[in-house]
């Protein structure tokens, strides 16, 4: 918890915990409790998730971020336990522009390029010495490559994939932090 916590970043953990957090006699609720407090997070259910009338599921943010809101809960999933789904307000990041590099291998003329391989300084006179041999090796094919493909690079632009994207990749547990499927 003390990794999750100190990160500089907006915080979400959700998920099944397993704790009875509305039993506040339970020494188990009072210990949770009291980590949230030393951490400054703040747990948003206060409804019933289970069937046998006890709060499990939860959402949790630090006590300063205000984005978690519209809190609702769906009862008659096959599931013993109560869908918690909350409204997440915060905004999209910019674009990021990022420059790649990459070398157009299709347009090559497989004869000509095996035929500099062949005919090269690696082929004709090899270093006897390993370390050489390997910085031979780096040093011509490298020169082989660059005149035959040369290394060229352009800009893209990369887009944040949204929230409900993430959902498809991320693999359902116990506690999953920052995207819970049924939470």
């Amino acid at each position: 918890m003390e990794t999750v916590a100190l990160t500089p970043n907006q915080l979400l953990i959700t998920g099944d915990f397993n704790i009875h957090v509305d039993v506040l006699e339970d020494r188990v609720s009072v210990a949770f409790h009291d980590i949230l407090d030393i951490y400054g997070l703040q747990q948003h259910v206060t409804e019933t998730t289970h069937t046998s009338g006890h709060t499990l599921d939860l959402i949790i943010s630090r006590e300063n971020d205000d984005f978690v809101s519209t809190l609702s809960s769906h009862i008659g999933l096959p599931s013993d336990h109560i869908a918690v789904k909350c409204l997440i307000n915060i905004k999209r990041p910019s674009p990021t522009r990022k420059r790649v590099y990459g070398r157009n291998l299709r347009n090559n003329d497989m004869t000509q390029l095996h035929a500099d391989i062949l005919s090269s300084s690696l082929m004709t006179h090899p270093a006897r010495d390993v370390e050489l041999l390997s910085e031979q090796y780096d040093t011509v094919l490298g020169e082989i490559i660059n005149n035959h493909a040369p290394l060229s690079g352009r800009d893209i632009i990369l887009r944040h994939m949204p929230l409900g994207t993430l959902n498809r990749f991320v693999k359902p547990n116990e506690q999953n932090i920052a995207v819970s499927e049924s939470t």
